[in-house]
C-alpha cells in the first residue's frame, strides 16, 4: 500500500510540473499564491519550492488561510493559484491535480476510537485549529456517510489553537480528539488509525 500512495504521488506531481512546464520555459516576476497552513508541514511545499529553483526570475508571495479563504483569493485575483482539498465550481476556476491525502482521526487513547459511533460523535471532545472543518467533514463523509447532517459545526469542542502542530500537541495531551491530514500527523506520533483517503487539487 506504502508503495502505491508514493508512486501515485509520484504520478501526478509529475503531471503537475508538465502542465507547469507547458509554455513556461521564461518565466519570471512575483507569483501570489495561498494555501492552508498544514501544507507548511507536507510535502507539498517543499516540492514546489524545489520546482521554482528552475525558475530563478520567480519571487514568490505566499498567504496561510483556510481552505474556503484560498478559493475566494482565487477567485478575487489577489492570488494566483492555491491549493486547496474541496473542488467548487466556478467559472474563472481550473483545477489541477497535484496529490492525493489521507485523513485520519486521533485520539491519545484507543478506546475513545474504538468507542466512537456517529450516534455518540458529537458526545465526544474536539480539538479545534484553522482548517479542521474540512479535514473532519472529509473523514466523516467516507467514514460514516449514513451520518448526513454531521459536520464538524456539530462537534464540542475542548481546545481552540490556530497551530496545526500545537493541536497535535492537544491531542497527545489528552484534551480531546481530531482530524489530521497523515502528512502533518505521521511525523509527529506513530499512527493509530487511518479512516480515509481524498485528493487534494491546486488552482490557479
Amino acid at each position: 500500500m506504502l508503495q502505491q500512495y508514493i508512486r501515485r504521488i509520484m504520478d501526478v506531481t509529475a503531471e503537475f510540473h508538465d502542465g507547469l512546464d507547458q509554455g513556461q520555459e521564461s518565466m519570471e516576476g512575483m507569483v501570489r499564491y495561498a494555501m492552508p497552513p498544514s501544507c507548511l508541514q507536507s510535502p507539498h511545499f517543499p516540492m514546489l519550492l524545489q520546482r521554482r529553483l528552475d525558475f530563478p526570475g520567480i519571487a514568490l508571495q505566499v498567504e496561510l488561510c483556510p481552505t474556503e479563504a484560498v478559493t475566494q483569493s482565487v477567485i478575487d485575483d489577489r492570488f494566483d493559484f492555491g491549493f486547496v482539498t474541496e473542488r467548487i465550481e466556478h467559472p474563472s476556476l481550473r483545477y489541477i491535480p497535484f496529490c492525493e491525502e489521507e485523513y485520519v482521526l486521533v485520539s491519545s487513547s484507543r478506546n475513545t476510537l474504538d468507542e466512537l459511533q456517529p450516534e455518540t460523535v458529537m458526545d465526544h471532545r474536539f480539538i479545534n485549529y484553522p482548517g479542521m472543518d474540512v479535514c473532519f467533514d472529509l473523514w466523516a463523509r467516507h467514514f460514516m456517510p449514513e451520518a448526513k447532517t454531521l459536520t464538524a459545526r456539530s462537534l464540542y469542542h475542548t481546545g481552540d489553537i490556530n497551530d496545526i502542530v500545537g493541536a497535535i500537541k492537544m491531542v497527545i495531551g489528552g484534551l480531546g480528539i481530531s482530524v489530521f491530514p497523515v502528512t502533518v500527523w505521521k511525523p509527529i506520533w506513530k499512527p493509530v488509525n487511518w479512516l480515509n483517503t481524498t485528493k487534494a487539487t491546486c488552482h490557479r
